[in-house]
């Protein structure tokens, strides 16, 4: 609560803070990580989650924080949530944040994993990445959605780098645009199967800053319509 994390690097995951539990043990899930007025700036990670990296958890909050100018290589310049239940975000900024796509330290990190990271790049995700629950491999419907809540929030001007030309991606000039999903966008990554609830929320350019990159992503804004 009232924290700073500035400046900070991290040579994997979370270049300020990284929280990740067990989600092989039985009690994994019972942790609900809340963060107050906490503000992350110019941190990076070498990996994931240039700001926070939150993994494995029950619940996380956050609530009138600020990322601002923090970047990683994949997967969330500014936070990233992945196995978690619900993540509710409440009057946050996140400004600036970015995803170089290029590995800080690559001798720690194999071409397997470098590829599969390099592959998402083009889901976007500069300032949140959120992964729910694992996608199940004989791609069968879902059981279960994670809940993602976000009201009052600020995105702006975070984005992703381009591996080849080191500029800003341009989502509008790919081929993988042309699919039957929403899209993709700078700002926010969604996989697997998430509900989202935006309300009242501020982007900069709103057709380009949310990814929903498959059909289990069920997405609500405040005049309660789902836009899938």
């Amino acid at each position: 609560m009232k924290s700073v994390f500035d400046q900070n690097i991290a040579y994997k995951y979370g270049g300020a803070l990284c929280y990740e539990g067990d989600s092989l043990a039985q009690n994994a899930l019972n942790v609900k990580l809340v963060l107050q007025e906490c503000t992350f700036n110019g941190n990076r990670a070498y990996s994931c989650g240039g700001g926070l990296s939150a993994l494995a958890c029950r619940e996380a909050i956050l609530d009138h924080c600020e990322f601002k100018q923090n970047h990683a290589a994949s997967f969330d310049g500014g936070m990233e949530c992945c196995l978690t239940n619900r993540l509710d975000i409440f009057d946050t900024k996140f400004i600036n944040n970015y995803i170089t796509n290029n590995f800080l330290d690559d001798k720690d990190v194999s071409e397997d994993v470098r590829k599969r990271y390099q592959k998402s790049i083009k889901f976007g995700g500069g300032a949140l990445y959120f992964g729910g629950p694992p996608m199940p491999k004989d791609e069968s419907a879902p059981t279960a959605y994670a809940s993602f809540y976000t009201q009052s929030c600020c995105f702006f001007n975070s984005f992703v780098l381009d591996k080849d030309t080191s500029e800003v991606y341009d989502f509008t000039n790919t081929e993988e645009d042309t699919n039957e999903y929403q899209g993709r966008g700078h700002e926010i990554y969604l996989n697997s199967y998430i509900g989202w609830t935006s309300m009242n929320d501020d982007f900069k350019e709103p057709e380009y800053s949310q990814s929903v990159p498959n059909h289990y992503i069920y997405f609500v804004k405040s005049n309660e319509q789902n836009l899938n």
